[in-house]
């Protein structure tokens, strides 16, 4: 076992040796059992194919026999009769063509009586060729008239024969075009007084016509209009929402005067929004060229009038002695309900004779809708965040870095209908200033004794701030609202450390009650006629007689006394007599 390992290990080669061996032999072993697969496979498939050639041969040989004794019993002997026929023809015509030119030198009267008697000769002679001609033409007249026939039919259509005052008018669809062309015709005439009216009861008799000559509701409105009394005249009739309202002979006067009372109400509100205007009608306009009753033909001013003064449409009613509501509303085919909110001030109850009651609402008057684009400035609240700041006592908090606003233009889509907004859609926003965020510093130094010794009371001469975590100050030392002030106010959070001014002795400790309204308190000697009074302490950290170090914790700020708030009140004494604390602090 070890010598093999050890073989193994001095001729590595030997081991890669066998792999191509081994796939060698798979592959000869796959290549033994699939050759007689396809060798079966294809020989099969040759068979089946000989096989099939064999079949069609078979089958294709009486076909084209069949075909060939059709050509040569039928076709060509057709085809060379027909040949020699057109050549007789030819030789035929070109002989009494020569001949009859021979004949009229001789003899003009013979020449045209042989020129008349030629085509019957002719005929008599190649009816042969005549009738071949004629089994050719003949199906291609067949199918010319069979495509005749269809394009025919296909365009006819059952319609009614329209009887209007004992005159034939034309061919409708059904009764329905009738109706709807005596609707357009009534609606034509500015019918206040009910005179007008079609007759709705015309003769209708089943026909057979051509879709395109069928008559339309316009055209059939004309022919209706026409057919009465009244003068009629080629004219535009104007339309507000489908309701007529007047007729011009000028189309085009009609237009600008439209467009220019959309180009007024954009002009007029450009300024205003600062930003392109789009206006459009609310109203659908349309102006239906047509015969109109001569009596509906308006002027420029007219028009004008009619489409941009609220009150040039509405009709009013001046009420009589014992009418009501419900009759007036029905003679002018509205419901009590529809008459009343016309009129929102009149009293349901009760009307009185000699009242003007609103019975049609202005049809006519265009309300202008305006669409315009507003960029609109929003402010984006700044986000704030709190960092320590070790160079500052506890409670000593300030703003670091101020934040400031962000701003983002916002587009709308506004829609206005008459001043009034309807609606707005957001476009687009896009931020113009980023917001910046506010850095508040919140002091994290504690008070440290290490520096001094505690108890020692030297006095250094020079007072330092007595409040390391605050520099707020409040009321000052002088008269402040009528009183005189003694010291100085220092406002700070409850509980922030209070450390002594200079080293010295405490005089006076007051660890409870008012004591004079500085509540609890500490009064420290510094030597040379100097102290100083730290007043409104929540707590005091020293005891009277006890020694400290400048910068010692002596108590914590509070609101002790008589105070308002969280503060410290600061004093200092020379030689007795309370002075101005604040130049002793300040540098």
């Amino acid at each position: 076992m070890p010598d093999e390992h050890h073989k193994t290990e001095q001729n590595p080669r030997g081991r890669w040796r066998a792999v191509p061996d081994f796939l060698t032999g798979l592959f000869w072993r796959v290549v033994d059992g699939a050759y007689p697969i396809c060798y079966r496979t294809g020989i099969r498939t040759m068979r089946v194919g000989l096989r099939f050639r064999r079949l069609f041969h078979r089958l294709w040989k009486p076909i084209r026999a069949f075909f060939e004794r059709m050509v040569e019993r039928y076709w060509l002997p057709s085809r060379q009769r027909s040949r020699a026929e057109r050549e007789a023809f030819r030789r035929d015509r070109k002989r009494a063509h020569r001949w009859i030119r021979y004949t009229w030198k001789r003899n003009r009267w013979l020449g045209l009586w042989r020129a008349i008697r030629l085509p019957f000769q002719m005929i008599r002679h190649h009816h042969r060729l005549l009738l071949g001609a004629f089994d050719v033409l003949l199906p291609v007249a067949g199918v010319i008239l069979l495509a005749f026939v269809i394009r025919y039919w296909h365009g006819a259509t059952f319609a009614l024969r329209l009887t209007y005052h004992g005159q034939y008018v034309g061919n409708i669809a059904d009764e329905a075009v009738f109706d709807t062309a005596a609707a357009l015709a009534e609606g034509r005439v500015l019918n206040v007084e009910k005179s007008f009216s079609v007759d709705r009861t015309p003769q209708l008799t089943l026909t057979l016509a051509q879709r395109d000559d069928l008559l339309d509701e316009n055209r059939l409105c004309d022919i209706i209009l026409g057919s009465y009394g009244d003068e009629v005249k080629q004219l535009s009739g104007i339309y507000v929402d489908g309701t007529f309202v007047g007729s011009t002979d000028s189309v085009k006067k009609v237009n600008v005067l439209l467009q220019s009372i959309l180009d007024n109400y954009a002009d007029t509100h450009e300024q205003t929004f600062m930003h392109d205007v789009t206006t459009s009608f609310v109203q659908q306009v349309e102006l239906v060229d047509g015969l109109y009753p001569t009596s509906t033909q308006l002027n420029l001013t007219q028009v004008k009038t009619l489409l941009t003064d609220r009150a040039a449409g509405e009709e009013y009613y001046t009420v009589q002695a014992g009418d009501t509501l419900t009759a007036i509303a029905q003679a002018h085919g509205l419901t009590r309900k529809q008459l009343l909110s016309l009129n929102p001030s009149v009293s349901a109850d009760e009307i009185k004779a000699g009242t003007r009651l609103l019975v049609k609402a202005s049809s006519s008057y265009l309300d202008v809708q305006m669409v315009c684009e507003e960029v609109q400035e929003n402010t984006v609240p700044f986000e704030q965040e709190t960092v320590p700041d070790t160079s500052r006592y506890v409670g000593d908090n300030y703003v670091k870095i101020p934040g400031v606003e962000g701003v983002t233009q916002v587009t709308y889509t506004v829609v206005y209908m008459d001043d009034q907004e309807v609606s707005r859609t957001k476009l687009s926003e896009e931020v113009v200033q980023q917001p910046v965020t506010q850095i508040n510093a919140v002091g994290a130094k504690t008070v440290d004794n290490s520096g001094s010794t505690p108890g020692d009371g030297v006095a250094t001469g020079g007072f330092s701030w007595p409040l390391p975590s605050s520099y707020s100050v409040g009321e000052t030392y002088g008269y402040q609202a009528g009183r005189f002030h003694n010291g100085i106010d220092i406002y700070g959070d409850y509980g922030a450390p209070i450390l002594a001014a200079d080293g010295g002795t405490v005089v006076e400790a007051v660890p409870y009650g008012y004591n004079g309204g500085w509540g609890l308190n500490v009064l420290i000697d510094h030597g040379n006629g100097y102290m100083t009074r730290y007043a409104h302490c929540s707590s005091i950290a020293v005891t009277a007689g006890e020694k400290v170090s400048k910068g010692q914790l002596i108590g914590f700020v509070g609101s002790t006394g008589y105070s308002t708030c969280n503060h410290l009140h600061f004093e200092v004494y020379v030689d007795g007599n309370r002075v101005d604390p604040y130049p002793f602090i300040a540098g």
